[in-house]
């Protein structure tokens, strides 16, 4: 158990698109920006109250390194001056120096598909260990900006071939034994005899109450719309606002899904519909400590009982929440069967099957209202958007623990464990 309590507050994320459509000219750390506007606002606590703020990422993008302080600082703009920061790309020293947020620190961590999860973590240990109260996490990622890069371009490369690296396609494969995780999913298939019929059920299931969460508004306190500016193929701009996830469609059964042929490997089992799709999204809460929250008057959403990473494999990656959830679970002296809902990544239908077959996981607990097959997986922001949806579930069900989980490329498994908050601060 922690020395000190720490809680979750003012959780939110933006709808997730799907790869180049509704927000594919909206940048990372303009979703991240949204975010952290909306929790800042959500959860009541001023911004001379927190102390740091964190966010994970995968895809670095070179206007936005260290994007959680970019969107940090953007938070605390005017709506004008970040309006003229995405026309003209910069800000004047002016503007930014009234930025409400200037004087909070920011860093940015990954763990590839656990940096939002990691942003949590992290979040955590500056409170346990570095004396903060109140800590900004999120995660955000822009799947459909990620960057072309030149190798060598550092240097002389003036007199040889110039070789463009596709930062997205390398981000999906494991930088050691070069696989694509879609191949790491059929190794795991095969290991747990995982049949295409039961992935592409899975798949199709995971659709099925997707949509029917986003149809009866499941989704809608959690979510912050998105204000879009976006360029017709005439070079004309026009403003709409995205409000909901593209990715639920329950047209798919499993009958459809059987027709596709499989992607990673001739005679396999996993193909593009049984797996998650590649989406633009991301997501924000504060985390605080209980003492804090008392102070403040602030109804915390869920408190925080313990988190763990572990490592598998890197051609197996898709175990990892098979021994990240247990080593979590015993750090709080819970079991799996004391956990009422559990919000495990779906990168692929094999993967998360595995882990519940492992696990002993029953159906009804598992992805209640869908998962990244349908709603999509925004690799650094999933974590968060896991967990925000965790915690509306949990208030949704009045239910009162979950477990929120994700395979890691190159071989890793991370878990966060949380309990609902009731009416009052206990």
């Amino acid at each position: 158990m922690f020395a000190k309590r720490i809680a979750i507050a003012g959780g939110c994320r933006t709808p997730v698109a799907r790869f180049g459509q509704r927000l594919r000219e909206v940048p990372a750390q303009e979703l991240l920006r949204v975010c952290f506007t909306e929790t800042i606002r959500r959860s009541g606590i001023s911004v001379k109250e927190i102390d740091e703020a964190v966010a994970g990422t995968c895809i670095h993008l070179p206007d936005a390194l260290n994007v959680a302080r970019v969107a940090l600082l953007l938070s605390g703009c005017s709506e004008e001056d970040v309006a003229a920061y995405h026309e003209k790309g910069t800000l004047p020293r002016e503007s930014l120096a009234k930025s409400a947020t200037k004087d909070i620190p920011a860093y940015t961590v990954s763990r590839n598909c656990g940096s939002g999860l990691q942003a949590i973590f992290s979040a955590t240990q500056e409170i346990l260990s570095n004396g903060h109260e109140v800590v900004l996490a999120g995660g955000t990622e822009s799947m459909s900006n990620s960057p072309g890069m030149i190798r060598r371009g550092g240097f002389n490369y003036r007199q040889r071939d110039t070789i463009i690296v596709d930062s997205l396609l390398h981000g999906l494969q494991d930088p050691l034994t070069g696989e694509m995780m879609g191949l790491t999913a059929e190794h795991v298939a095969e290991k747990y005899d995982i049949s295409r019929e039961q992935q592409d059920t899975f798949a199709a299931e995971s659709h099925q109450k997707a949509f029917r969460a986003l149809r009866s508004g499941k989704f809608s306190s959690q979510t912050v719309p998105v204000k879009v500016r976006e360029t017709t193929i005439l070079g004309n701009v026009r403003e709409l606002v995205v409000k909901e996830d593209e990715g639920p469609d329950p047209s798919l059964t499993p009958a459809k899904l059987a027709g596709l042929k499989p992607y990673f490997k001739a005679d396999g089992t996993v193909t593009p519909a049984n797996s998650c799709m590649v989406n633009d999204g991301a997501a924000s809460c504060m985390v605080l400590t209980m003492d804090k929250a008392r102070e403040l008057g602030i109804q915390p959403d869920a408190e925080i009982l313990a988190f763990a990473v572990s490592a598998v494999d890197p051609s197996f990656m898709g175990e990892g929440p098979t021994s990240a959830i247990p080593k979590a679970l015993k750090e709080c002296g819970l079991t799996s069967e004391d956990i009422d809902i559990f919000e495990i990544n779906e990168s692929f239908a094999a993967t998360t099957i595995a882990v519940q077959k492992s696990l002993g996981i029953c159906p009804e607990k598992l992805n209640p209202h869908g998962g990244a097959i349908a709603l999509g997986h925004p690799v650094g922001a999933t974590g968060v958007i896991l967990t925000v949806k965790a915690i509306n579930i949990l208030k949704e069900m009045e239910k009162e623990t979950a477990v929120v989980s994700l395979c890691v490329g190159n071989g890793q498994g991370v878990a966060l464990v949380i309990r609902n908050c009731m009416d009052t601060i206990q």
